[in-house]
């Protein structure tokens, strides 16, 4: 199932990058996950709840904050859940400019 979502055409030149920058995100987020590095989760997740949301990623902004708070928490399974679902949204995106 895709998800639209629709972004100001002003910006449609630096949205590949965006997404660019979103998949190594899902990596980093593995990769904290595997050595439990709960602070780079929560910096990650940081990010991505400001980043996505200034593009008009409101829904990533949302996974990006859950995240933050599951790091602050140090609950290892939500994070990964949550990622999971992550993956899953950022993979069904389809942009459509407006």
């Amino acid at each position: 199932m895709k998800t639209v979502v629709q972004i100001d055409e002003e910006i449609k030149e630096i949205i590949p990058n965006f997404l660019e920058g979103r998949e190594k995100d899902i990596n980093l987020f593995k990769a904290a996950i595997d050595t439990e590095d709960f602070d780079q989760l929560e910096s990650i997740g940081h990010k991505l709840k400001g980043n996505a949301g200034s593009y008009g990623f409101d829904k990533m902004s949302e996974y990006g904050a859950a995240i933050e708070i599951a790091a602050k928490n140090k609950d290892l399974e939500k994070i990964k859940s949550i990622v999971k679902e992550f993956e899953e949204h950022f993979q069904s995106i389809e942009i459509e400019f407006v």
